[in-house]
């Protein structure tokens, strides 16, 4: 009852640090000034007001909770053991964007790219934006050169990705420009068949018109 009495004659005093509104001194602890504080939830608590002013309090740690809980059960997809196509692909797109030591960050938050305000905090955002993924399909995005967000981001097959891919070679044979992967399947070769026929020197229109040996081969003794 005493400290719903020292909360309203303190009204005037109130100030609002994440979710703790400070309702007036506590005891000090440990030779430091201590406030007394109500959480969003409902809590008393005193933390020191050095770990106030500084942002290292922020709940009366409701909020520590909330988030190691919503990690380990979020939509049922980060089960121990068990993570889904969609959480893997959220935290990937996290992890690749904002983590410095991820092999991938160079070249995706080492050049610019982010990753959508609501997503980047939590999975049910992004969930609900991008559904479910289809058997066969991961997370791409439309604009290499953009951030991760609803407007710029699908499911999409590994051949589309590689054909969007800002890596993927193009090449230009008579007026006509494809990535070599798709050269590649017109001729019904491996990418990786016209990359060994261009380093050995062959010009370009040799190398996405000539067809495969054994196929000529093939041919002549059909004929």
């Amino acid at each position: 009852m005493s400290r719903k009495l020292n909360s309203l004659s303190l009204a005037k005093e109130k100030r609002r640090f994440g979710r703790l509104t400070v309702l007036g001194s506590a005891p000090m602890r440990h030779r430091r000034k201590h406030v007394l504080c109500l959480c969003a939830c409902g809590a008393f608590c005193s933390p020191s007001l050095l770990n106030l002013m500084t942002g290292n309090s922020k709940s009366c740690g409701c909020y520590q909770q909330e988030v190691r809980r919503e990690k380990a059960t979020i939509h049922g997809q980060n089960r121990k053991g068990l993570r889904t196509k969609e959480y893997t692909a959220w935290a990937s797109m996290i992890s690749r964007c904002t983590n410095e030591r991820d092999k991938e960050f160079k070249n995706y938050g080492g050049r610019g790219i982010g990753v959508y305000t609501a997503w980047r905090t939590s999975f049910p955002a992004f969930f609900s934006d991008m559904g479910s993924c289809p058997p066969g399909l991961t997370l791409e995005r439309i604009n290499n050169d953009g951030n991760y967000a609803p407007d710029n981001c699908r499911w999409a097959s590994w051949s589309e990705q590689q054909r969007n891919s800002r890596r993927t070679r193009k090449i230009t044979c008579r007026g006509v420009t494809k990535p070599l992967v798709d050269w590649a399947k017109q001729l019904g070769l491996h990418h990786t068949a016209l990359l060994a026929r261009l380093k050995r020197g062959w010009s370009i229109e040799r190398t996405v018109s000539e067809p495969p040996k054994r196929r000529q081969q093939l041919a002549g003794k059909l004929g």
